[in-house]
């Protein structure tokens, strides 16, 4: 049975969000960097469905269906290598000083994504580019929403820590087994890297509005049943849908003022179909990367947001929505105010 999205007062609404602390002095913090890497080695779907075999082929007129087209495998790289190649890249050219970053969140998706103990991947970083006064943690169980629960936390982290003024976030992700790559027909996973520096105070790209919703039904992600993967498939629209509308109101804009809307490089008919039925222009959504990308776990929307504002660097442009799910049951938006755009910021 589909269940309709709480109507939340404005109180419940930013305690559900996690929008403030319960301070009037709440911090403000933009998008002052990002940066991206995604492996030089773009397979075709087909080839993908050739190395799974009859499972695999099964599958592959529903997702040309949904735009799908390629994908990104690293090969022998680790998923600390490929974090490692995003901040890189963005300490090249975004102007961020290694001895500035006060703290470094690194979020993942899949549990193989993590160093064994009593190493970590925030460590490994801090040792490698000299990030000697950040302080260091990881976040997860969000699947491809962890990011957005890192912005979520960080609002508090600023608030608890007023020194702090430059976090860098880092999401990485790779498949181990090529059958893992396929989501059904609505994804197609490549493994990459994204890198976030995060500046207290920032006049552009300011993380605006977070909302986030658990439908912890579909705790189970992949390995859910069949039955609770079609009502999933079933009700995805209509929670998309609800996220996104409680995004835009709780950001004060209308439908019209969101010049982009940056979503997960997946399910992109239903996303089509919300957006319409939202009444935003569908050439506002970046769907570019759907099929010439793939899903990069956590990163997508950010990575989406870096390529169609690249060619705004130097002057303001419009207001931004990002939108995160998760075969998981996790599902997240954000609102971007005063966007400006990044150049140099994609290997």
């Amino acid at each position: 049975m589909l269940r309709p999205d709480p109507i939340l007062s404005k109180a419940e609404a930013t305690a559900t969000a996690g929008n403030a602390p319960a301070c009037a002095d709440v911090p403000s913090y933009g998008l002052a960097g990002a940066a991206y890497f995604l492996p030089e080695r773009s397979r075709r779907l087909e080839d993908w469905a050739a190395l799974v075999g009859e499972p695999g082929q099964a599958l592959l007129p529903g997702m040309r269906a949904n735009g799908l087209a390629r994908y990104r495998a690293c090969g022998d790289m680790t998923v600390l290598a490929l974090a490692a190649r995003a901040v890189r890249q963005l300490l090249e050219n975004s102007g961020l000083v290694a001895s500035d970053v006060d703290a470094v969140l690194f979020c993942h998706t899949n549990p193989t994504s993590v160093l064994a103990a009593p190493a970590s991947i925030p460590s490994e970083l801090k040792r490698q580019f000299g990030l000697k006064r950040a302080v260091g943690f990881s976040i997860s169980q969000q699947n491809c929403a962890s990011i957005v629960c890192a912005l979520q936390l960080l609002r508090s982290l600023f608030w608890r820590n007023p020194a702090w003024q430059n976090v860098l976030i880092v999401s990485a992700d790779k498949s181990f087994l090529e059958s893992w790559r396929g989501l059904g027909t609505y994804a197609i996973q490549s493994d990459g890297a994204l890198a976030l520096w995060v500046r207290r105070g920032h006049g552009h790209n300011r993380v605006h509005h977070i909302v986030t919703r658990t439908e912890s039904i579909y705790y189970q992600g992949a390995a859910k049943s069949a039955q609770l993967g079609q009502r999933l498939a079933m009700n995805y629209p209509v929670i998309a849908h609800g996220l996104i509308e409680r995004v835009v109101r709780e950001s004060g804009w209308s439908m019209e003022q969101v010049g982009a809307v940056l979503p997960m490089n997946a399910n992109l008919s239903a996303l089509q179909r919300v957006i319409e039925l939202l009444g935003i222009p569908p050439d506002r959504m970046f769907t570019r990367n759907v099929g010439a990308v793939g899903h990069v776990f956590a990163c997508d929307p950010f990575i989406n947001f870096i390529d169609r504002f690249a060619a705004t660097a130097e002057k303001s442009a419009d207001k931004a929505v990002l939108y995160f799910s998760s075969s998981s049951g996790s599902f997240a938006g954000l609102s971007i105010a005063d966007v400006r755009g990044f150049a140099a910021a994609a290997s």
